[in-house]
């Protein structure tokens, strides 16, 4: 019983078993151990047919089992919490029991149990403390691209079979104060015996990574000495190199601008220029925006279309499983503008190419 209501401290919610019987006077079928009883403190039992199973037939059948003519009819046993039984056997229970004693001591174990909980936490987190500060992250870049260090917040110190505060946590049944006084001393004399130190490593995101000595563990009260975790890093997953234009002739200016790449034509004329189509080159590939369709006033600039909105671009400018090797290859980029300006034959070209390596065009976000 729970000391503090005098409740019963285990389950009192009804409960049905069906199983199968010869007869109503209750011979037992096959499903024997679904139709005991013993065990549950303070039950009575109830038996019923299940509904649609036993006819008016089969009743009279059962009940008189006439042989061939008896159906094997299966019952549902009922099993319900006897209230008057439990509180007379608390009263006799209470008379034998010093219960004022067995409440002081109570208190004094929980307070001795909560003691040693406190004390125990304090060394987890000092000697978490200790392991970070002995535990060291060296950075191999094989990537030779990567240009900082792996940050303390990759390696983390975990905490394994953690006991719970005994104050919400633990639940004892004892049937002495001498057996009280021994599940508390059992408990405050193993309280940390299985608690483990262990290292949890995190990936970089977006690299490829291998990572070395991230499976050491320590016990409580073990000497911890320096460790070294060991990240080589051997590629970038993904990178997108940034192209950012700007060409220009006597007439006119292409560049981008802003966040999305967003490409930009000035007319530095003194005429107006019409645009007709703007083609981009990476390497092999030409995406051409054509029937533009655009007018510009002389010195004035007008936005004509975002990088990542001609055919291929982002294709062409992302590579994977990159490495110094990978950005030090040549990339053959340019744009062609054709445009027109006012006045008769005057149809113009303005195209220009430029060679960079992906570490001259640098990363997109």
């Amino acid at each position: 019983m729970k000391l503090n209501d005098m409740s019963p401290a285990f389950n009192v919610s009804p409960k049905e078993n069906y199983c199968s019987t010869d007869s109503l006077t209750g011979s037992k079928g096959n499903n024997t151990g679904l139709c005991d009883t013993d065990g549950p403190l303070f039950r009575t039992m109830t038996v019923s047919l299940e509904e649609g199973v036993a006819s008016a037939m089969g009743v009279i059948g059962t009940a008189f089992s006439l042989g061939l003519l008896s159906p094997i009819a299966r019952g549902i046993y009922g099993t319900e919490f006897d209230e008057s039984a439990y509180a007379l056997a608390a009263r006799e229970a209470v008379k034998k029991v010093d219960l004022e004693n067995m409440f002081l001591a109570l208190s004094t174990h929980n307070k001795r149990a909560g003691s040693a909980y406190t004390h125990l936490i304090e060394k987890l987190d000092k000697t978490t403390s200790v392991i970070r500060e002995n535990v060291s992250i060296k950075t191999v870049d094989n990537s030779k691209i990567y240009t900082q260090s792996v940050g303390e917040e990759k390696v983390r110190v975990s905490i394994q079979n953690k006991p719970e505060n005994p104050s919400s946590g633990i639940s004892k049944a004892w049937a002495s104060t001498g057996e009280m006084d021994a599940l508390f001393n059992a408990y405050i004399t193993q309280l940390g015996n299985d608690v483990k130190f262990s290292l949890t490593c995190y990936p970089i995101n977006n690299w490829q990574t291998k990572i070395d000595n991230c499976t050491k563990t320590w016990r409580l009260d073990q000497k911890i000495a320096k460790h070294q975790v060991v990240y080589s890093i051997e590629s970038q997953n993904k990178r997108l190199l940034d192209f950012t234009p700007r060409y220009h002739n006597e007439d006119i200016v292409l560049y981008t601008s802003g966040g999305d790449q967003t490409l930009y034509i000035e007319n530095k004329s003194d005429s107006f220029i019409d645009l007709m189509s703007l083609s981009i080159y990476i390497n092999n590939d030409v995406s051409t925006y054509s029937n533009i369709n655009m007018q510009l006033s002389p010195h004035t600039y007008r936005s004509v279309r975002s990088l990542h909105r001609f055919e291929n671009f982002r294709k062409n400018m992302a590579l994977y499983t990159v490495t110094k090797d990978d950005l030090m290859k040549k990339y053959r980029l340019g744009a062609a503008v054709k445009y027109r300006i006012t006045g008769p034959n005057s149809e113009k070209t303005m195209l220009e190419y430029e060679e960079k390596s992906g570490l001259s065009l640098g990363e997109r976000p």
